[in-house]
């Protein structure tokens, strides 16, 4: 029942209460009013509850289109954080190879360093066999024990304390890989001309003399001298 057709019924209970005589039906009519009216109350607050079909309509499209937006909002952010993922993947992938390249780098620098170290080291110390008139500054440098050396770096310059000592002990030891008076007589004249003797014993003059480091003019001549005489006794022997 709506709430206009209970309130017309509950009007017609009150005109038959209003010309009702007996007591006892007054009564039981003013009961049933009450209840009427109760029921009536009840009617027109549901009513008022009740959310038109027009309205409750646009309110749910209004939110389907708005579950539809956050499902679109949704895909979208996920399909970026997927994109994210992959690029930092390809990212850290690029990352693990150029640290991989820098280590490389670097380790082939660092080795590069120990040589050209090397290489100053060796040079100080074929000066320094030079000093003792070897025959070969070569041989002599591969059978020093350079465990024995303490080599100081500063500022690029390189020092090799200990080398004398040890020069000292190997020519004891191995007393035929250096020269004697005998051999210089030999080898060449007071004035540093170059000697007339073999090829081996050139080519043992020449070498020490290359390996000597702030050579005299004089030495830079005899130097080329013996090249040259080097030279000859070579193509002599048939060796280039």
């Amino acid at each position: 029942m709506d709430p206009e057709t209970l309130a017309k019924e509950i009007q017609g209970l009150e005109a038959g209460l209003a010309a009702e005589k007996d007591e006892t039906k007054k009564s039981e009519m003013t009961k049933l009013i009450e209840s009427k009216k109760t029921q009536h109350a009840q009617l027109v607050a549901d009513e008022k509850s009740k959310v038109p079909y027009h309205k409750f309509q646009k309110v749910n499209d209004e939110a389907k289109t708005l579950r539809e937006k956050l499902a679109e909002i949704e895909a979208k952010e996920k399909a970026k954080q997927e994109e994210e993922l992959k690029k930092a993947g390809e990212f850290q992938k690029l990352l693990e190879q150029k640290d991989s390249e820098l280590k490389a780098t670097k380790t082939q620098l660092e080795q590069l360093i120990g040589e050209r170290k090397q290489e100053k080291i060796n040079s100080v110390l074929l000066r320094e066999i030079s000093k003792k008139d070897p025959f070969d500054a070569e041989d002599v440098l591969r059978l020093l024990d350079k465990g024995k050396f303490v080599i100081k770096e500063i500022d690029g310059s390189i020092t090799v304390d200990g080398v004398d000592a040890e020069l000292e002990n190997l020519k004891k030891s191995k007393p035929h890989l250096f020269k004697t008076k005998k051999d210089d007589t030999r080898n060449g004249d007071e004035n540093g001309k170059p000697n007339s003797g073999n090829l081996d014993s050139v080519e043992v003059e020449f070498k020490i003399l290359q390996a000597k480091a702030n050579l005299t003019p004089q030495e830079l001549a005899k130097m080329r001298q013996l090249a040259n005489q080097l030279q000859k006794l070579r193509d002599a022997a048939g060796k280039k």
